[in-house]
């Protein structure tokens, strides 16, 4: 009955867990018996304070997993087998130009996708997924209210419809064909 979240990939500066684990935090002061519900899977390296960020999830209800590195086949693996995929992206001067490689590869695993990321061109992306939910790095409430539902959903077996959905258009050889007619 555990709500799978999982994070594959570097957790770093630009990554950071962080605004993630203040909002876990909240939700577990908030809705203990929902928090026990979550299970949060790190699946990679993590530098700098990353590790230090997680530590503060200790002796909270939620279930913490930390993995190290994984093969690719390994990391599709625990992506396709989750129920939702955790992106993060840290408020940081010039982020709201980034979109991360990871949001395709999410989106290719069909899975919804839990976001904490600053307004900007990934969540413009985003926005078009069915399955995403998205919120600020600077809103650790709102991170604790979305998990809440999620975690809510999950119980009464419902499922965003992101497995149904047609991100055809941004595969390279769409994309290829989209540059293709630019030029």
């Amino acid at each position: 009955d555990l709500f799978r979240l999982s994070f594959a990939g570097t957790l770093w500066e630009l990554t950071s867990i962080e605004p993630f684990v203040e909002g876990v935090k909240r939700l577990a002061e908030r809705a203990p018996v929902l928090a026990e519900r979550l299970e949060i899977v790190l699946a990679g390296r993590r530098a700098g304070r990353q590790d230090e960020f997680i530590d503060r999830l200790q002796g909270l209800p939620c279930k913490t997993v930390r993995l190290g590195y994984l093969e690719h086949t390994d990391a599709i693996r625990l992506m396709t087998t989750s129920d939702a995929l955790l992106l993060l992206l840290s408020d940081l001067p010039h982020a709201d130009r980034v979109i991360s490689s990871k949001v395709f590869e999410y989106m290719a695993a069909k899975r919804p996708i839990f976001a904490v990321s600053p307004d900007g061109d990934q969540c413009d992306v985003l926005r078009e997924h069915p399955g995403a939910t998205i919120c600020s790095p600077r809103d650790p409430e709102g991170i604790a209210e979305a998990l809440a539902l999620r975690l809510e959903e999950h119980r009464c077996g419902v499922t965003p419809s992101a497995v149904d959905w047609d991100f055809g258009r941004f595969e390279r050889q769409a994309q290829t064909e989209q540059l293709a007619e630019l030029l």
